[in-house]
C-alpha cells in the first residue's frame, strides 16, 4: 500500500508537455539536443539533453536541468514548447527540429517516478 500510494503521489503531480529534438549540422558534422520541460506543481522544469549523433539517440553527452518558479512550460519559449520547436536554416547552419508528444513523456517519466518511489520506499 505504501509503495503503491508512493507512486500515485510521484505521478499525479506532474504534467508531461513533450520534447523538441533538434539536430544541428554544420558543414558535415552532426550533434543534436533533447529539450524538454514538465510542469510540476508551480513550477516549469526544464532538462537540455545534447547527444553526439543525430534524432537524440544513445548516451547523453551533456545533461543540463533548470526549474524556472512560479511558470508554466507553456510560458516559457523558443524550443521547451511545441510553437518553438521550428526548423531553421542559416549560411552554412541548419537546424532540423521535431515535437514529440506529452504521451510519450508521460511513459518515460512514469518508469522514472516509479523507480524513485521503490527507492524511497527502501530507504523510509
Amino acid at each position: 500500500m505504501k509503495t503503491t500510494m508512493g507512486l500515485i503521489a510521484a505521478t499525479a503531480a506532474t504534467a508531461y508537455a513533450g520534447n523538441c529534438c533538434c539536430t544541428y549540422s554544420v558543414l558535415s558534422t552532426s550533434v543534436s539536443v533533447l529539450y524538454r520541460c514538465n510542469d510540476d506543481s508551480s513550477n516549469a522544469n526544464t532538462q537540455t539533453q545534447t547527444f553526439t549523433s543525430g534524432n537524440c539517440n544513445g548516451n547523453a553527452a551533456t545533461d543540463s536541468t533548470f526549474v524556472y518558479t512560479g511558470s508554466d512550460c507553456a510560458t516559457l519559449s523558443g524550443a521547451y514548447t511545441e510553437s518553438g520547436c521550428n526548423t531553421f536554416t542559416v549560411t552554412g547552419f541548419t537546424a532540423s527540429c521535431s515535437w514529440s508528444s506529452g504521451a510519450a513523456e508521460a511513459t518515460l517519466a512514469s518508469a522514472a517516478a516509479a523507480t524513485a518511489a521503490v527507492v524511497g520506499y527502501t530507504f523510509a
